[in-house]
């Protein structure tokens, strides 16, 4: 059979016209790639900071497609400053080519020049309504996993509980779970429960709830597939936000990650329509394909990477899939996990049989696990793993994961762990967990669904997923290093069943909640910095410090106060601040501190005579600009800012060349005292100037 060659050859062709781009760090679209949604916005990393006056400079960009001609667009620089991000106002036209051009011009932080760039992708076309509904259905099918279709109404609120089987010393910690009806009627939510099945909290919801967990943020998050998102909770359960994928694509509901900083990835679906009767003349001329897409944004949700499975795997490495059939999810991505090591991605391709790594830079493998392109040698596994689910990193670099075993004979699901070694590309088996036989001929096996969770002391806990016996398999199962069961649970009634299962020590000492951190009142000296209530919290700890600084100022807040104000501040200085809350009579006694938060102090005085005096401005007093330039022999490299009299910037720009001066526009400004400032080679120069 030649087809799967004739598909190769178009994603070969896709990676050539991509390494033509060699001098940019990561494109989305992937230039040369097709069958893009009409809403999108393109993706452009050079892999250096970007002068951030980019953001100002439209003209030296140009976004052109072939049927609807040239488009407005905003332009945004990631939190970094290292990725520009073009938002298209209107979406492009079907059936269309567009080209991104890049002129010169545009410059780095560190001076040098940004290459010209042109590029060009394609829009799918207009799909018809019957074909919009082979989407909707084929979505609803792989969405499901294991659950039966949603029926109007018929879910009804979390009402289920877990049978305890085994308790014997576990792990510290509570469990947390998600669940829902196999049958499509009957409850769904969340879960978290002792060890004892003494509930502590649950997740009241009307639609099917997966991943419930404590995120590494330190919030609670779940997928909530009524409203086709993602969805975050404080530590007091209250709504902070939700998240969605970008671009057009479809929500997926399998991973959600965010982490401390705020960046945070998910999974979307991606629909195609694709003719394989060009590969097989028994395939469907007009079969719905469904790809999968990992998209990445920074904490102020601007998307800085993606990663789409039409530009990277061949279709035909899917070996169980009927490509016959009107509608084949083809590669099913059920888990991201972020190697802390690098920050690159781990992912599992379930209907590929493989897990991968993934270079955000790039967008290119790393390596891959199983599969028809695995690219180790499995030294004492010859059954390998199939139809895995949440594939992480472990502590000690190994990689574990939910074997679904679906393909095994018999079928039959296992926890395993592998010691991957990169030099000699070998894989080896160095921990594995079947449970014991069901009235000792049954295997206990997980159809879909799943997860593995290692302790730091050896132990696991175990989510048997969509079991094959709904009457007789255990749901959660819990060992200790030594493989012995230390914890077993079942749901029930028995029809329901659980995506993820974790366990957490969970800290009911909650904090505030980040959104709740306002930074007011801020002079020169001094700021009001307040925040929201928190659960059993008694009093607080604010931890501030300039952003330059290693070390902390510490304050203790009483809990009637809710904000404290500091003085003794540095003027033009950008503080870093965080809270913590103390919980006398709970343990532990405090809360983790919360994100960081910034503010910055205004300038209350100007700096010498001397060398305000360096400062070339006129004319002074100006109406409708101020020309400034800078002394001789300073660098040409500066930032140019205006104050007004209560130390606002008000006019903010970098410069990678000032050739001889720059215009600061006045309009719009009121009249009064204001202060030029440049700041070229490490040095500041200033002098005052009246607007009239």
């Amino acid at each position: 059979m030649t087809f799967p060659i004739k598909l190769a050859c178009y994603f070969i062709l896709v990676f050539n016209v991509s390494y033509s781009y060699a001098q940019f760090q990561f494109i989305a679209p992937v230039p040369g790639s097709s069958s893009h949604n009409p809403d999108r916005c393109i993706i452009i990393r050079e892999g250096h900071e970007i002068d951030k006056s980019v953001l100002e400079k439209k003209s030296f960009f140009k976004i052109e497609g072939s049927k609807s001609g040239n488009h407005d667009f905003s332009i945004n620089l990631s939190n970094d400053r290292r990725t520009i991000i073009l938002k298209p106002v209107i979406p492009f036209s079907y059936s269309e080519k567009v080209t991104v051009q890049i002129k010169g011009g545009l410059y780095r932080n560190d001076g040098a020049a940004i290459m010209p760039l042109s590029f060009s992708f394609s829009i799918h076309r207009k799909y018809t309504d019957a074909e919009q509904k082979i989407f909707e259905d084929a979505v609803k099918k792989m969405d499901a996993e294991g659950f039966a279709p949603e029926e109007s109404g018929s879910r009804t609120a979390l009402t289920g509980n877990v049978n305890v089987l085994i308790n014997l010393n576990p792990h510290p910690g509570d469990i947390f779970y998600d669940f829902a009806s196999s049958t499509g009627i009957g409850p769904t939510g969340g879960n978290i429960i002792t060890s004892n099945d003494d509930s502590i909290f649950s997740l009241v919801t009307t639609g099917v709830v997966t991943d419930f967990k404590i995120n590494h943020n330190g919030y609670l998050t779940y997928t909530d597939r009524t409203d086709s998102d993602f969805k975050m909770l404080d530590s007091s359960y209250h709504f902070i936000k939700s998240f969605k994928p970008a671009n057009g694509y479809k929500f997926d509901n399998h991973e959600f990650q965010i982490f401390p900083d705020g960046h945070y990835y998910m999974i979307a679906l991606d629909d195609s329509i694709i003719d394989l009767t060009q590969f097989n003349p028994y395939y469907q001329s007009n079969a719905v394909v469904i790809g999968s897409v990992i998209q990445e944004f920074d904490d102020s949700d601007n998307l800085i990477f993606e990663w789409r499975s039409f530009d990277h795997v061949d279709l035909f490495e899917a070996v169980h899939q009927n490509f016959a059939l009107a509608s084949i999810d083809y590669i099913h991505t059920n888990s991201i996990e972020e190697d802390s090591t690098d920050g690159n991605i781990i992912i599992s391709n379930r209907h590929f049989d493989q897990v991968d790594k993934i270079d955000v830079n790039t967008g290119e493998f790393i390596w891959r696990l199983g599969g028809v392109e695995n690219e180790f040698t499995f030294l004492n596994d010859t059954a390998k793993f199939n139809y895995q689910h949440d594939a992480r990193r472990l502590a000690n670099g190994h990689i574990s994961m939910f074997d679904n075993g679906n393909y095994h004979f018999p079928p039959q699901s296992f926890g395993k762990e592998y010691a991957l070694n990169f030099s000699e590309k070998t894989a080896k088996l160095v921990w594995s967990y079947a449970h014991p036989l069901i009235n000792g001929t049954i295997p206990v096996q997980g159809r879909a669904m799943g997860s593995v969770q290692r302790f730091s002391d050896g132990g696991t806990f175990i989510d048997w997923g969509l079991i094959s016996d709904p009457t007789n398999d255990p749901s959660f199962t819990e060992v200790d290093s030594a493989n012995q069961i230390v914890w077993e649970g079942k749901i029930v009634p028995s029809n329901n069943v659980s995506y993820r299962a974790h366990r957490f020590i969970w800290t009911p000492c909650a904090r505030p909640s980040d959104q709740s951190l306002l930074a007011t009142d801020i002079t020169s000296t001094s700021a009001r910095l307040s925040w929201g209530n928190a659960t059993n919290a008694s009093s607080f700890i604010v931890q501030y410090r300039d952003s330059g600084s290693v070390e902390w100022t510490t304050v203790s807040v009483p809990d009637s106060s809710m904000f404290v104000v500091l003085t003794g501040l540095k003027s033009g200085t950008t503080y870093e601040w965080e809270i913590q809350s103390v919980c006398n009579a709970f343990n532990p006694p405090a809360s983790d501190f919360s994100a960081i938060k910034t503010f910055t102090t205004p300038y209350g005085t100007f700096i010498s005579n001397q060398i305000v005096q360096e400062l070339k401005i006129f004319p002074n007093p100006a109406h409708d600009f101020i020309y400034v330039s800078l002394p001789d022999g300073s660098s040409k490299k500066a930032t140019i800012q205006l104050l007004n009299a209560v130390g606002e910037i008000v006019f903010n720009e970098s410069f990678p060349g000032l050739k001889g001066g720059f215009t600061i526009p006045l309009k719009n400004l009121s009249t009064g005292m204001y202060m030029v400032k440049a700041i070229s080679d490490h040095q500041i120069f200033m002098k005052k100037a009246l607007v009239e």
